[in-house]
């Protein structure tokens, strides 16, 4: 059985705890970052898990 490390972070846009594991970013695809574990949470949650040469990236071309 293959179990995936994952672990409690605390969400600063929900203010709540996720259990969340690494995953690949799902802007670039390339970077792994801390994203929870569950899609209902991802998808209720409404924080941005890029990763941060993706949040550098937007934040250089569209800086509103």
């Amino acid at each position: 059985m293959n179990k995936e490390y994952h672990w409690l972070e605390y969400c600063k846009s929900c203010k709540r705890k996720h259990r969340v594991m690494n995953r690949n970013c799902p802007t670039c695809n390339v970077y792994e970052t801390p994203q929870p574990v569950s899609d209902k949470v991802y998808d209720k949650c409404g924080a941005d898990y890029s990763c941060d040469g993706c949040m550098a990236y937007r934040e250089h071309t569209n800086p509103y």
